[in-house]
Formats: structure tokens, sequence, C-alpha cells
């Protein structure tokens, strides 16, 4: 499911609205604003009400695919609850948004529910929306098929302040997989709601400009990217990808309460005990704090996490051996540090050999995409002839898990394609992200990644259909990737010039960070300036 960040916009609040209606409505109706990326769904109450301010609002809003959730407050409902906008000329709405009326210069308040359902036309536009014919209670059950994250940032830290709680905040991006995952099987998933619970969760759209200042604040390098925070704003840990549901389950029940901030491990550092001296290495480590991590892991308790936290931090053949002989069963932990290994041509063929065989014993028990991760470093080890029959053995253990359901299966389609690739069946890869393409047509991901198999493919035409349907819908960093796409194939098509011109627009365009600002936008901007650079000279002599 595609998770857009509550995004507040200093839009027009619903008592101007109201001021501007001819007639106020009897009853409190939805008025969306939409305008390119973007649009605002406000409330105009009747004549003599208006949104209690410190109430909750609760609800969401379906525009073509997206959804967005909310759970905030009146005084920001009345701002305008911002919506990120498929770039398309007709657009489906649909929505119900519970919340509080009060009696003007009364004290009588009442909640109500607001239900619509309608059909906008035009890339831009204001219109109020026509009420649901669906029932209120059926809305409600709509509403409630998973936990809802609509917090804005301010609000997050204002609740935790308030209710002693800590804030969990979800850096993510639409066309990320891993972050899919993480949404339909953690962040989303009904029967982690209780585990979710003892957070005020914010998820952040990674691709759009109000998310800059908290990736910076958090050095938010990559996608998907768990922080959790104290009240007061003050780091305790990260989780950097998705290592797959039962680790996340870990990594959020010992930061709900056990972990302390970083901060305050580094001035206590004598104080942690050497039963929690290896996770607090690992937590100092990811932080940057490595000779520090290794002083503390010193004082670990001696057992399978402490060698296995040493071998993460200092990779070495001896390390690998202890994992191999006494830890195979931990496999989930070491194997991509061994594999870093691997790549560096560190080990031998009879260590490799090892590794294969305790992935193939691993594999028989493993969840279908852990054995079929398992399955593609087996694959990336072996010999250039056997290699394409485990990828396709990959592929298949993959393709095998799926459910069916798109939401729960669109986390595995991108990776999945690659396997198809890499075992030597490219069409099957482009069937499979078309897949995508047709059951999230408003979204950017699968047109993205279907104009770069046709590109592969050397079909350059039919990718450059695909590279301006992700335009179309395209925002933030996406619309800078996509640029550079369309330029490549332009450019591949002898149509130079025009590739010129879209990057050119795309950069004039551009939302650009100020330059203390650590985000990845920068480094998107700069290869778009390259590459224009590049096309606008030509090849140079040699």
């Amino acid at each position: 499911m595609n998770r857009i960040a509550l995004l507040i916009s200093g839009t027009v609040g619903s008592a101007a609205l109201a001021e501007e209606s001819a007639t106020a409505p009897a009853d409190p109706v939805a008025e969306v604003r939409w305008k390119s990326t973007k649009g605002t769904v406000s409330i105009v109450p009747p004549v003599g009400e208006h949104v209690a301010l410190d109430a909750p609002v609760h609800g969401w809003v379906s525009v073509g695919s997206i959804r967005t959730d909310w759970q905030t407050l009146g005084s920001i409902a009345t701002e305008g609850l911002s919506l990120s906008w498929p770039q398309s000329d007709t657009i489906e709405i649909v929505g119900a948004l519970q919340l509080s009326l009060c009696e003007d210069g009364g004290s009588l308040c009442r909640v109500t529910d607001i239900t619509f359902e309608d059909k906008l036309n035009g890339r831009r536009g204001k219109q109020v929306l026509a009420p649901s014919k669906t029932t209120t209670a059926e809305q409600s059950t709509s509403s409630t098929t998973e936990p809802s994250h609509g917090l804005s940032p301010e609000m997050a830290f204002k609740n935790a302040q308030a209710n002693g709680t800590r804030v969990l905040l979800d850096f993510s991006a639409t066309w990320c997989p891993p972050c899919q995952l993480l949404a339909a099987t953690v962040l989303h998933d009904l029967e982690d709601a209780a585990l979710l619970a003892p957070f005020e969760v914010v998820e952040l759209d990674a691709d759009h400009q109000d998310s800059w200042p908290w990736k910076d604040r958090f050095e938010v390098g990559g996608y998907p990217t768990l922080i959790i925070a104290d009240a007061s704003g003050s780091l305790i840990a990260r989780l950097e990808g998705f290592p797959g549901e039962a680790d996340t389950h870990v990594f959020l029940k010992a930061g709900a309460k056990a972990w302390p901030p970083i901060s305050e491990l580094l001035r206590n550092l004598d104080a942690i005990s050497p039963e929690s001296a290896a996770s607090a290495a690992r937590r100092l480590a990811v932080e940057g704090h490595r000779e520090i991590a290794l002083q503390v892991l010193g004082r670990a308790s001696q057992g399978v996490e402490r060698e296995l936290v040493t071998f993460e931090l200092n990779p070495t053949i001896e390390g690998l051996d202890w994992c191999i002989e006494q830890a195979p069963d931990h496999m989930e932990a070491w194997i991509w540090t061994a594999y870093d290994l691997f790549s560096k041509g560190d080990v031998s063929p009879e260590r490799v050999q090892t590794i294969q065989n305790v992935l193939a014993a691993q594999m028989t028990t493993a969840p279908p995409f852990k054995a079929s991760e398992y399955a593609w470093i087996a694959a990336k080890l072996a010999p250039a002839a056997e290699s394409k029959v485990l990828f396709a053995s990959a592929a298949a253990i993959l393709h095998g898990s799926f459910t069916g359901d798109p939401i729960q299966d669109r986390g595995h389609y991108a990776f999945l394609a690659d396997l198809q690739t890499l075992s030597g069946n490219k069409a099957s890869a482009l069937a499979t992200l078309r897949k995508g393409a047709a059951e999230f047509p408003e979204e950017f991901t699968f047109h993205f990644a279907v104009a770069r198999q046709l590109q592969d493919m050397g079909r350059h035409s039919e990718a450059l259909v695909s590279s301006q349907k992700a335009a179309g819908i395209a925002y933030g960093d996406m619309t800078i990737r996509s640029a550079m796409q369309q330029a490549t194939i332009l450019a591949s098509l002898d149509r130079t010039a025009e590739g010129v011109a879209v990057l050119t627009a795309a950069l004039d365009q551009a939302d650009r960070p100020s330059k203390d600002t650590d985000v990845r936008t920068h480094r998107y901007l700069r290869q778009a300036e390259e590459q224009l650079v590049g096309l606008v000279e030509g090849p140079q002599e040699p």
C-alpha cells in the first residue's frame, strides 16, 4: 500500500472556506482543492458551528489508488489535510472522516461522521464532495482495516510529551520494495497493532520536501529507516532496511521501553550491564561510535549475541568460521556480513562450499522470502554455469509465496523481476513489472521500473512511453529521477535535444534543499546536472 506522510501545507482553513461559500451547508461537508501533485481536503462546517480544535480527527481518503490515513487533531484538520495527488485528468475520490463540531459561542459539541465519494476532472480545481452512498458503518469498517499513522512529526512529539510515549518515525518511499514489505507485514498489519501501541507513529514520504528537515536531523540516507526517539527528540535507535518481520518485532519491543537514548548511553558507559552490552554496542556502532562500541562489547557477557556483534563490527575469517560452526541457526544475523567478505575475495573455495551447505540447510525451513534471498546468495557464489538455475529457483520460491492480494505481494514484485532477469527470463520480468503497473496505475513505482526493463531490452520507444507515465505522476525526488531516465531513453532514440529540454525543465522546477540540509536530493540534482552537461557537450574526443 502506498503510505503517504501527513504533509500539513498551510492551506485555506474551514472558516475561510465557509466565508467563501455563498450559502453555508446545513450539514458538514468536505471540500477538496488540488493542483499538480498536491491536494488538500478541508471541512466546511454548518452555520453556527466550528471544528473542535483540541478534539481528535480520525479518517482516511483515497485518491485514485493512493490512500492516506489520519489520526490527528481538529487544529490541524482545519488547516487542510494534505494529500499526494496522482496526475490524471479524471480521478475518483472516496473517504470517511470523524470529527467533533462545537457551537459557536456555546458549550455544546457533537461527534459527526463525514463520508464522501466523487469524481474530479482536470489537473487543478476546487470542489465540494458529494456525500457517499456507502453507509457510515461500512465506511468505518473499511477505514479500520489497518492501523492509521497520519500524525505529523510535530504532533507526534507533542503527543509523546503528553502521554509519556516514544515516537517511531518511518522514512519510506513509494518506489522502495522493502518499504512496502515493512508496511504490509508490520506497520499496517492489524496483528501488530499492540506492538505499535507504545509509539506515536509517523510515516514520512522520503521523496517529499517536508521530510527534508527530519531526514537531516536523524541522518537518514536510505529507505526504509525506522527511527525511535524519545519525547524530547533524542535518538534511541535506528533500523536501516527491512530485516524481516521477526527482527523488526525484536527492534520495536526493545525500543519501546528497554533502550535508553544514545546520548544517555554515551554519558553512562560504565553503567551498561554485561547482559545489555552487546545490543548497546551494536546501537552505538550504527550511530558511528565504532571504537566506543568495541570497548563496550569487550564487557559483554559471553554468548552467541556477543560473537555475532563482534563479527558484525570486525568481520574476520576466524569470526566467519565461528558463525558457520556455532551459529548456523542465526545465519540471518551474519550472512550479509559474510557476503561482504565473499565480495572482497577473502573467502576460500572450501569455505564458500561450506556456506552453500549452510544456505541449503536453512532454506528448507526459512519463510519463502528469506529462502529466495538465500537462493540469491547461493547463486551469486556459484559458478556462472550454475547460477541461472539458482536464480530461477529463487524466483520460483518467491512467486510461489504470492497471496494474490496486490497490497501484500507488492513489495516482492521488484525482487521477483530481478530474479527473473538474472535467470535469463527478461520477458517474465517485464510481465511481472507490468502486472504491478496495472495494479497500481497511479503510482510512479512500476511505470519507472517497466521503463528501465524495456530500456535494458533495447525497446526504447516503449520505454519512453512508460517513463513518461512515471513522470506524469512523479513528485519531489522522483521528478528528478524520472527526468534523468527520460533523457537517457531519448538519447538512445537520437532525440538528445528533447532529453536536454526535459532535464532543463526538471532542474528549473525542482525544489532545492538548503546546502546545509543533508539529504540525497542534492545527489540527484548533481547527477542530473552532470547528465545535462554531458548531453549538451556530446561525446568527447579520445
